[in-house]
């Protein structure tokens, strides 16, 4: 009997597998000591992949693949059903090891030998003798397999990326691709020359709004040799688009800037040229770019790069299903329609998103069902709820319809401009608006747009936290605006209340009824947020766990109050004047509401590779096993008052003579490190990071419904404590509503801290929305 030991080590290439490939039910393996094959051979042997399934999606585990662990199950030597209840166990997130025989692809299969009447187990099926002959229609693409383009194979080693880093000319960059992607095309690769007798792959265009743009390092022509440690040379296209798509949301590129010049000139010129002579066409940027080389592919959104990988005539016009695998930033594109008996459409496809990487889903698919729930007839928010609450994998009914698409999207264009119009004339003053201009704001409540809007026409449903794009504010009481999806994409555009409506309303509302113990108010009471009774409960209450012992004393702190902000009315959120801005850093991250002690304490405990407290100061002495930088920043009470005035600190206090705080430079650091900076502080903490540092932190609240939703989240809070934490809630939502990035509420603690990972991911992006001057 042979062991894997044994096997010739040279003609076997060992690969890993790691994310949401959900093996179960969908692949089918053969072997084992106790069922060993012709020969001896006693390897488990992935023989079937279903067509469909994640892991036929994934394409990176194969059909004739050896598996030698899964997750932490050792399978080089054990029975057939070890190795089906390790597979079937594995829940959706698995991590592969296994064997592949160099050059053997999906299509090669037959290379292996065919296993005829061999028992094999496909997961959920039993145990059945079934030939392993299937071989997949239509192969989805593939993480990268380290093969040239003649599928002969290409040994990477270290030592090939330490020899690429001497070359002369040679640059260095580290890029963070955020939600909106590399942001540059390439060209070029082995049989696809880009310049004459050179196969090396090549940046051809720089897309606005890509990471690329806005660290202005790389240019038109720049060579790209390596891509974090794979190198690029003498590569295919496809290989090249391959692992560009496969890498992290960090990502290091070795480069060498524009090698030819004279060579590059000429193209830019000729593009600008020929975009003057397609100037209307709305397919312009897509096709001059592939006229001008061949076979270039886009590495960020617009519509660039789904017409490169998903050509229209390729598309079945019939009804055709897509699996998906959902991630916590949702499926990846946009839908409109729905409205007076309108068909639902998918509008826009984000870039690197789940449907995007799938190459299956393109604007101008008809959404026909979700996971088998037909939606025909259904309305927008029946379809987005559908959507919403759809399970991984998420199975999708398509039909390709881009004449009926089109004809839409044209109806809908006249809508808007006959909206516009009517909303322009209905008055002739209106508060906060530039009539003469576009602008963006974020809305600071829920709207559920189950008012009329005048003349019949649409209204927008938002949600607090959302952006929208308002394209006439000349109204007293309605605006014409669209929302504005994660990458800057417009969808269902509609009527929403203007700000003046918004408080006008609100403030009749306040007539009416004391808000004061309700979790519905618009409101902040700016009148006493910088006394110690209204924050954080007596003055002689302890205010931080952990590293901070200390009382928000106004007393010590007298340069704090002079960011606090005094008012005799309670101001209204309505809407927040926002502008779209590059950061270079990585966020903080900020937990108000409830359990935000606990939740805080979860983010640094589950995952301390992305997120870490920041390091406070102190003016005490240190004690015993104390280290300076790791505990605590020990520095002298002069320094840190110092500091303190100067502005320094986000957030400190004094407790038994010693000083306690937060330092700006402490949030850097965290920063630096690449982590998301972990802060217990306080909202007023958070005008501080924007105003004094520069800072916009991602600011989470946790909105709980009643406090017996607090108390059954959790077991050990007394009733009494659960009421207390749910009225300081709502305290802080009213008093710091307008600083919140995203408003959570759920019915089960593992379902906020989805929603909170969620969050933080959709808000990691270099590119955000912060508050206009």
């Amino acid at each position: 009997m042979l062991s894997l030991v044994n096997f010739d080590e040279e003609a076997w290439r060992n690969e890993d597998v790691e994310g949401q490939l959900i093996p179960f039910p969908s692949t089918t393996i053969k072997g084992g000591i106790d069922q060993p094959q012709e020969g001896g051979d006693s390897h488990i042997v992935v023989t079937q992949i279903s067509q469909g399934g994640a892991v036929a999606t994934d394409g990176r585990l194969r059909e004739g693949d050896i598996l030698i662990k899964i997750n932490n199950v050792d399978t080089t030597r054990v029975s057939h059903e070890t190795a089906v209840n390790a597979l079937r166990d594995s829940g959706n997130v698995v991590k592969l090891s296994f064997k592949r025989r160099k050059g053997l692809f999906a299509n090669d299969f037959s290379s292996l030998g065919r296993y005829n009447t061999t028992t094999r187990s496909s997961l959920g099926q039993g145990v059945q003798p079934t030939p392993s002959t299937y071989v997949p229609s239509h192969q989805p693409p593939s993480v990268p397999s380290h093969t040239s383009l003649t599928n002969n194979p290409i040994t990477r080693r270290l030592s090939e990326v330490d020899r690429i880093m001497r070359m002369p000319g040679v640059r260095q960059l580290t890029l963070n691709k955020g939600g909106a992607g590399l942001g540059f095309s390439i060209a070029g690769g082995v049989q696809n020359e880009h310049h004459p007798g050179d196969d090396g792959i090549y940046i051809t265009k720089i897309i606005e709004g890509g990471a690329a743009y806005y660290d202005q390092r790389l240019q038109v022509g720049d060579l790209i040799l390596c891509v974090d440690e794979t190198p690029l040379e003498h590569v295919s296209h496809e290989y090249a688009v391959q692992t560009l798509k496969a890498t992290s949301n960090i990502v290091r590129l070795l480069y060498i800037s524009d090698p030819h010049p004279e060579f590059t000139r000429n193209l830019v010129a000729l593009e600008d040229s020929t975009n003057r002579l397609m100037e209307g066409n709305s397919l312009r940027n897509s096709t001059s770019a592939q006229n001008l080389s061949g076979s270039q592919s886009h590495l960020m959104g617009g519509d660039n790069y789904r017409y490169g990988t998903v050509p229209a005539s390729d598309v079945p016009t019939g009804d055709r299903q897509v699996t998906l695998l959902k991630k916590s930033q949702g499926l990846g594109f946009n839908i409109v329609g729905g409205e007076n008996g309108e068909p639902i459409f998918i509008s826009a496809v984000a870039p690197g998103g789940v449907a995007d990487l799938s190459n299956n889903v393109k604007p101008g698919d008809l959404l026909l069902g979700v996971n088998g729930m037909s939606l025909r007839g259904a309305d927008h928010q029946e379809a987005a709820r559908c959507l919403k609450e759809a399970q991984s994998p998420v199975t999708l009914t398509l039909s390709y319809k881009p004449f009926e698409y089109e004809n839409f999207k044209k109806q809908i264009e006249n809508l808007r401009i006959d909206l516009a119009k009517n909303v322009g004339t209905m008055s002739q003053d209106g508060a906060f608006r530039p009539s003469s201009g576009h602008f963006y704001v974020k809305a600071l409540f829920d709207h559920d747009a189950k008012e009329p809007g005048p003349n019949s026409m649409r209204n927008l449903a938002f949600k607090h936290g959302d952006i929208l794009h308002v394209k006439n504010s000349s109204d007293d009481e309605y605006w014409s605006a669209s929302l504005v999806g994660p990458s800057g994409e417009e969808y269902d555009e509609g009527l929403i209340p203007s700000k003046k409506r918004v408080e006008r309303k609100e403030r009749q509302r306040r007539k009416q009824v004391n808000f004061s113990q309700g979790s519905g108010s618009l409101t902040r009471s700016h009148g006493s947020q910088g006394h110690l009774d209204n924050r954080r409960g007596s003055r002689t209450q302890l205010s931080f766990s952990r590293k901070f012992p200390f009382v928000k004393s106004t007393e010590r702190l007298h340069e704090l109050a002079e960011l606090e902000v005094s008012s005799n009315e309670d101001p209204v959120f309505s809407y927040k004047r926002v502008e779209s801005v590059p950061i270079d850093y990585v966020r903080p991250v900020i937990i108000l509401g409830a359990m935000k002690e606990r939740i805080t304490d979860a983010l640094v405990v589950q995952n301390p590779d992305r997120f870490a407290s920041c390091v406070p100061h102190t003016s005490r002495p240190p004690r015993d096993n104390e280290v300076n930088g790791r505990d605590y920043y020990f520095v002298s009470k002069q320094q840190m008052d110092e500091d303190i005035k100067n502005k320094q600190f986000i957030e400190a206090g004094q407790f038994q003579n010693n000083l306690y705080g937060t330092s700006i430079y402490s949030v850097k650091q965290v920063a630096a490190s690449g982590k998301h900076c972990i802060l217990d502080v306080s909202g007023n903490a958070v005008q501080r990071l924007q105003e004094t540092a520069h800072i916009y932190p991602v600011v989470l609240f946790i909105r709980p419904r009643h406090w017996k939703q607090i108390a059954a989240w959790g077991q050990d809070i007394p009733d009494e404590e659960a009421q207390s934490m749910y009225e300081r809630a709502i305290k802080v939502e009213s008093k710091f509503g307008d600083l919140f990035t995203t408003v959570i509420s759920a019915e089960t603690p593992e379902e906020v801290m989805a929603r909170v990972y969620s969050a933080i991911d959709e808000n990691a992006r270099s590119q955000i929305w912060i508050p206009s001057q």
